[in-house]
């Protein structure tokens, strides 16, 4: 199970490597250029955690502490980079770059440990350049790209044929920091504990030598995890962020539909290639041959299982806490399960895996081409009208007097206005009023102080107009007509009472 499943040593690049690692540093480039104003508004709410940390206000948004961020390994890492870029939105950004280069590094080292081949390797780099979710979350300011690449090192690392030492320390520690990176990433850190005390078993060591290496991995493992629930039970009062009910599906929404839909949007590949082998297991028992299914999957390696277990585990979640399924969720697991896929595809059924190679680069190109450059086009644009709101605010609007807003991050960051957040991500309080009719909604920012509300339509009768710009549209949607609607960014002023 944990053997390499490549024999003999790995080829020189060859031309063609170099050509699919040009186009695909092409693909990265582009996205990069073509993203360089946009930053995602909940990026700017890891932003505002992360400037509060290194003012000395603690884990707060907007003045209030709270549990509004589920991704702390990320604010933390903001912070130091912004040490050394003395620029918050800089830092965001450079944070992003390295992360492509830890998600793709992982990529490449994974897919040439199981398919023995560079160029298979190049090949499936290229496919991930090329995907949407790739390009609309790679430099984002967003934690998913990076928690990905954890997860294909991690996998890459305990496949190989002998642990290290220094190898098994850095899987514990990756082991030890998913978890407080994305949450998802918790079911990863539990299968890696059983491969690592199997691994660790295996290990060619003095006693001495694997003592230590116990004691140390069990330390980089558990520490990161621990001590973030310890600050959280004693800050927050409790271990689960608030967006774990914030981020709920709608009552009549079927998060099964939602994740299989947002899967073959951006991953037809693995989609097919998962139901082919649902399929074709499915074929082999009705021909009363379980016993080849056994020996098939008994051959496949370590890094398959993972995956299929992790996915499956936070599918199951997703499912039962009723989550509003996001790109960004999937592709957490989605590039390294791809990987993994089509390597191990390359290996045994060549053709297949160039007829899947083959769909997963033009399904890539299209989607991308269609949804996520045209969506990237639009977020840049708004990104830069929510900052002249938030400019106007600074400039007009009482210090003292809250605006209500649903998405947060940006307008706050930038503004550095007392907020009433109606997504309910930093004002729980918010989260029974989200599928209630507007004036529940209304009423309740009312209580908690708000005098303003930006929102496209009137929020109630009596509300006065103060500021209005328009902006584009934005959303996913294989329509290329959608992206040229507009849409308006409006405040209103609320009056003093309730209409009645």
């Amino acid at each position: 199970m944990f053997s390499d499943t490549a024999s003999g040593k790995f080829s020189a690049f060859s031309r063609r490597d170099l050509f699919l690692l040009g186009l695909a540093f092409l693909c990265v480039l582009l996205w990069g250029i073509h993203t360089l104003h946009y930053v995602e508004d909940d990026a700017f709410i890891h932003l505002e955690f992360a400037r509060s940390l290194a003012n000395g206000h603690g884990f707060a948004f907007n003045g209030h502490i709270v549990y509004g961020d589920t991704s702390p390994f990320w604010v933390f890492a903001i912070v130091a980079f912004q040490r050394l870029t003395h620029d918050w939105i800089l830092a965001s950004k450079a944070l992003s770059a390295f992360s492509v280069l830890l998600a793709l590094g992982g990529a490449f080292c994974l897919a040439r440990r199981l398919s023995g081949s560079v160029t298979v390797a190049s090949a499936l780099l290229l496919l991930i350049t090329v995907n949407p979710y790739f390009g609309y979350w790679s430099f984002s300011g967003m934690e998913a790209v990076a928690a990905s690449g954890m997860a294909m090192w991690a996998a890459y690392l305990v496949s190989r044929p002998s642990i290290t030492p220094a190898a098994l320390l850095t899987v514990c520690l990756i082991s030890g920091l998913a978890p407080v990176t994305r949450p998802e990433l918790v079911f990863l850190s539990a299968i890696l504990g059983v491969i690592l005390l199997i691994r660790w078993y295996q290990m060619q060591a003095s006693p001495l030598v694997k003592g230590s290496c116990f004691a140390a991995g069990v330390l980089f493992a558990i520490t990161p995890t621990l001590l973030w629930a310890w600050y959280a039970l004693h800050t927050f009062g409790r271990i689960m962020p608030n967006t774990n009910a914030a981020k709920r599906a709608g009552a009549a929404d079927s998060v099964l539909v939602r994740m299989v839909t947002v899967y073959c949007h951006g991953f037809p590949v693995l989609s097919l290639a998962l139901a082919a082998a649902i399929l074709y297991a499915a074929w082999l028992l009705l021909r009363g041959e379980g016993k080849r299914l056994w020996h098939s999957l008994a051959e496949l390696p370590a890094p398959f299982w993972l995956f299929t277990a992790v996915t499956a585990l936070a599918g199951v979640f997703y499912v039962v806490n009723h989550t509003y399924v996001q790109t960004r969720y999937i592709l957490v697991t989605a590039f390294g399960f791809s990987v993994v896929i089509l390597a191990l595809l390359s290996e045994r059924w060549p053709r297949l895996y160039q007829a899947f190679l083959a769909v997963g680069l033009a399904g890539g190109l299209l989607i991308s081409g269609l949804s996520a450059w045209p969506h990237l086009s639009n977020k840049v644009e708004n990104d830069a009208t929510i900052a002249d709101a938030a400019l106007w605010t600074r400039q007009n609007l009482p210090p003292a007097d809250p605006v209500a807003d649903f998405a947060i991050g940006e307008f706050a960051f930038l503004s550095e206005h007392p907020v009433i957040d109606t997504g309910g991500i930093t004002r729980p309080g918010a989260v029974p009023y989200l599928n209630a009719p507007q004036a529940a909604m209304v009423n309740w920012a009312r209580s908690e102080g708000a005098r303003y509300y930006l929102i496209p339509e009137k929020p109630e009768e009596g509300a006065i107009l103060v500021y209005s710009k328009d902006t584009p549209v934005v959303g996913w949607n294989l329509n290329p007509r959608y992206y040229h609607r507009r849409a308006m960014l409006n405040i209103w002023r609320l009056p003093d009472a309730p209409a009645r």
